[in-house]
């Protein structure tokens, strides 16, 4: 399957809200008896960065994002040991895909920018 968008952005460190383990009370503060997670932030406060905002997500897999401008880009979790992103601009042929199939579209590409990210990604410098 050919890129079905063009790039971005390179790549940036993936990272998961940190949780407060320590429960002052000595009492769970939820009902699976698990930490008190006071600092644990809601989806709607987290940044996407300036004038995004979340399409679609399916966690640890890829993000859907409509930039200030109206583009849609698609932000796939990539890597075994070392995780990363790569971020993909729908094109053209990717807007009509997505309109006709959805998200089904969306874990297509997705799923082959996680087997193939190096076609995703910008060609490396020449050195001189």
């Amino acid at each position: 399957m050919a890129p079905a968008g063009s790039l971005v952005g390179a790549t940036r460190p993936s990272g998961s809200p940190r949780l407060n383990s320590h429960c002052r009370s000595g009492r769970s503060a939820n009902a699976l008896g698990g930490p008190r997670t006071a600092n644990l932030t809601p989806v709607e406060r987290r940044d996407f960065g300036p004038g995004r905002t979340l399409i679609a997500e399916s966690t640890w897999d890829w993000m859907l994002l409509r930039e200030a401008g109206g583009a849609l880009v698609l932000s796939v979790v990539c890597g075994t040991i070392g995780v990363y992103e790569v971020e993909v601009v729908l094109g053209a042929d990717s807007l009509a895909a997505y309109a006709s199939d959805g998200l089904t579209f969306i874990e297509r590409l997705a799923a082959d920018v996680r087997e193939h990210p190096r076609d995703y990604l910008p060609p490396a410098p020449a050195s001189s």
